[in-house]
């Protein structure tokens, strides 16, 4: 699939940059990480990427009738220009009065014609993906810019009622101890922002399982906890925000998730650590420098 990320969690069946990332390194690359590339690779050379297809878009068309709900994948949909020209045709038509728009977005590519052309729909949703706060989010959500998502997201704050606006925060072995930053962040970006209405989605990232925040010990997660606990007892987006609710079902997902007891196998932190090693190298980073819990 396009993107413009080559997100740590992600693969490159997911992320065209990912797999032109890591192309020149395939023989360096773990066995299991190797093989899954070369597989990756094939299949992109043999297909190319959906919404390059015509017979694709062609069939699309002649079953707009039928369509009352589009999801816009990744990728990243969001610089997908051929995407939203179709969009765009659509949107003038009598079908948007009825078609629900569901997207993903990175947040580094938001456009004001964008944002248009959603409002000319009945509605839906837009999941905004924040992974961790700042230079984390950076480190994980690899060549994203930290700046632009701040700017970019308030940008979904001019969709009209019909859409509802959720950050989807995928929670890894990475993060699982520093995650009460984004918590933090999340507070002080709804202080400045109170009337966007957001709600926090929370999930595990188990595909594949070496990523499982099960692989950091339960000691530490519980004290992560306890620091997530302190602030939401407190803080402005669990208490005060208009849409609190929303904040606080994420919480109350985060909490469970950080707190489940399932033992990794060995297999597990096997693959994790010399998956990360590998994906150090290509980049020249340290991630247990970046989470040294």
């Amino acid at each position: 699939m396009s993107c413009n990320l080559a997100c740590r969690i992600c693969s490159p069946a997911n992320s065209t940059k990912f797999m032109n990332e890591l192309s020149p390194h395939k023989d360096s690359l773990p066995a299991p990480m190797a093989k899954s590339l070369g597989r990756v690779i094939d299949l992109f050379d043999q297909y190319g990427n959906l919404s390059d297809s015509n017979q694709f878009m062609k069939e699309l068309w002649d079953h707009i009738d039928e369509v009352d709900y589009i999801e816009l994948h990744g990728g990243e949909p969001y610089i997908n220009k051929r995407l939203w020209e179709f969009l765009e045709s659509l949107s003038t038509t009598d079908h948007a009065k009825r078609i629900n728009i569901y997207s993903h977005c990175n947040l580094t590519s938001v456009t004001d014609q964008q944002i248009e052309i959603l409002n000319r729909f009945v509605g839906g949703r837009v999941n905004v993906s924040i992974d961790a706060a700042d230079r984390e989010n950076e480190f994980i959500r690899y060549y994203s810019d930290w700046r632009t998502t701040e700017q970019n997201f308030p940008k979904f704050g001019h969709l009209h009622e019909g859409f509802v606006i959720c950050i989807g925060t995928s929670v890894s072995a990475y993060q699982a101890c520093t995650i009460d930053k984004l918590l933090i962040w999340l507070d002080e970006f709804l202080q400045r922002h109170p009337d966007l209405n957001v709600t926090w989605l929370v999930w595990p990232v188990v595909k594949p399982d070496m990523f499982r925040v099960d692989l950091v010990p339960l000691e530490l997660r519980l004290a992560t906890i306890e620091r997530i606990k302190a602030i939401a007892k407190e803080c402005f987006a669990c208490n005060e925000y208009g849409h609190a609710k929303g904040m606080k079902y994420g919480v109350e997902t985060l909490i469970n998730l950080l707190s489940n007891q399932i033992q990794p196998s060995q297999e597990q932190i096997d693959s994790f650590i010399s998956y990360t090693k590998a994906l150090d190298k290509v980049r020249g980073q340290d991630s247990f420098t970046m989470f040294p819990t």
